[in-house]
């Protein structure tokens, strides 16, 4: 191994501890706050441009190489929160070591699904699938005689 922490090592914690509070303490700019659970973080910036969201998004990657942090480009997500259409020209463009993040219309946060709109008809059905799913096992085992 030549740099990391073995997962599940008793160090592993405290090590992830130091990090993460540098990280969740760092003077973020003025309206962009980071949140974490676990090893997951979420970017919440809000401003009134595209250009200001793609400066402001640019610099935290590059915070997080600082710390020697990978974030794979495969499980970085992003979504644009507001009206339908907040940037008239285009949407904005999110890099990461020069790969394009994608812009989702909906993101699962623990569980949670976010629509742009907060509607939240999409983890309504969600719920009510997963709900259905579950009653179909339980309707499977006949109950129990009773005697």
């Amino acid at each position: 191994m030549s740099r990391g922490c073995p997962q599940g090592s008793k160090l592993a914690p405290f090590l992830w501890n130091l990090i993460a509070n540098s990280i969740l303490t760092y003077p973020w700019e003025c309206n962009t706050h980071l949140q974490a659970y676990a090893d997951d973080f979420l970017f919440l910036i809000n401003v009134p441009s595209r250009k200001l969201l793609e400066v402001r998004y640019s610099d935290a990657p590059m915070q997080f190489d600082d710390w020697v942090l990978e974030t794979p480009v495969s499980k970085t997500t992003a979504m644009v929160f507001g009206k339908p259409r907040p940037f008239t020209n285009r949407n904005p463009v999110f890099k990461l070591r020069n790969n394009s993040i994608k812009i989702f219309p909906t993101l699962n946060h623990l569980g949670v699904i976010f629509d742009q709109r907060f509607f939240w008809m999409t983890h309504v059905r969600n719920l009510k699938s997963k709900c259905i799913k579950h009653l179909a096992v339980i309707y499977r085992f006949p109950p129990k005689k009773q005697e």
